[in-house]
């Protein structure tokens, strides 16, 4: 995936164009932590060797390269971002940096990338630029891009550090609640496993698994199976009356073993359908 330097789409959500002062705002929004900000993101995450990675709303790079590092060479991590001006400045760290991160343009709403290729999808301090039907559009894009199974973390500000003054420029939106961060991923069938504080400012993270996609029984194929198990235990009932009525000892143990062969199989199907759903 070459680095690219196309317009992005269009995108309701907030664009940073200002890369050049991006990273000093990122040291004072973490207090000059932001080496160890990134190394939390990606102990987080759980990332691993050889998995393959996105970074939604990379910035300039710096989140992306760090997870590059973990995930070694035979790993792949891929930046994207709306603002081409911080695609540009991306690329130009990773290539300082001698790590090998493709950078591409374009909107968390329409990542350009195919279904299910993702083992991890990382969000850091990008979500609140994006309103409530924006930020529900990311989530199922999300949930798109990941492979059932793959994770997702997402880090953003708890609530607004202010009202008015510089930090509320940077907040326009409002700020984001991590229940609604739960709730938001639940719908798109991201799963939150994890969540709490960063240990920085307000900052705050959620983790969460994509749903594997299991197909249930309709509601006819389960009235039909219980319309049958029906019939088939009253009519076991019948003739287990009339072969107790003429002593058929050897005919009741042949239709005792026939009923519990049949209970024990619908069990076994039961517990596998269960099993399935919690997957």
């Amino acid at each position: 995936m070459p680095t690219s330097t196309v317009t992005a789409p269009s995108t309701t959500g907030r664009v940073l164009h200002w890369a050049c002062r991006y990273d000093l705002l990122v040291w004072l929004l973490t207090h000059g932590r932001h080496r160890v900000f990134r190394e939390q993101q990606v102990a987080l995450a759980h990332l691993a060797p050889d998995e393959v990675v996105l970074d939604v709303g990379c910035g300039t790079g710096s989140l992306a390269i760090a997870a590059k590092r973990q995930v070694g060479e035979t790993g792949t991590v891929v930046g994207v971002d709306a603002s081409p001006a911080m695609i540009a400045r991306a690329a130009a760290k990773a290539a300082r940096s001698n790590v090998d991160v493709p950078f591409r343009v374009g909107v968390a709403e329409a990542l350009p990338f195919p279904d299910g290729h993702f083992d991890a999808v990382l969000s850091s301090l990008m979500l609140h630029h994006l309103p409530r039907t924006a930020r529900k559009q990311c989530a199922r894009e999300i949930r798109r891009v990941l492979k059932p199974g793959g994770r997702v973390l997402v880090v953003d500000f708890a609530h607004a550090q202010a009202r008015t003054g510089f930090f509320a420029h940077f907040h326009r939106h409002g700020h984001v609640d991590p229940r609604e961060v739960v709730s938001l991923l639940d719908e798109a069938g991201l799963r939150s496993i994890k969540s709490g504080p960063v240990g920085i400012g307000t900052l705050q993270f959620v983790l969460a698994v994509a749903e594997r996609n299991v197909q249930r029984p309709d509601l006819r194929a389960r009235t039909w199976l219980a319309l049958v198990l029906g019939r088939a235990l009253i009519a076991g009932h019948a003739g287990f009356l009339a072969l107790a009525a003429r002593g058929d000892v050897p005919g009741l143990l042949v239709g005792g073993g026939i009923v519990v062969a049949v209970v024990l199989k619908y069990a076994v199907w039961k517990h596998r359908r269960c099993r399935d759903h919690h997957l």
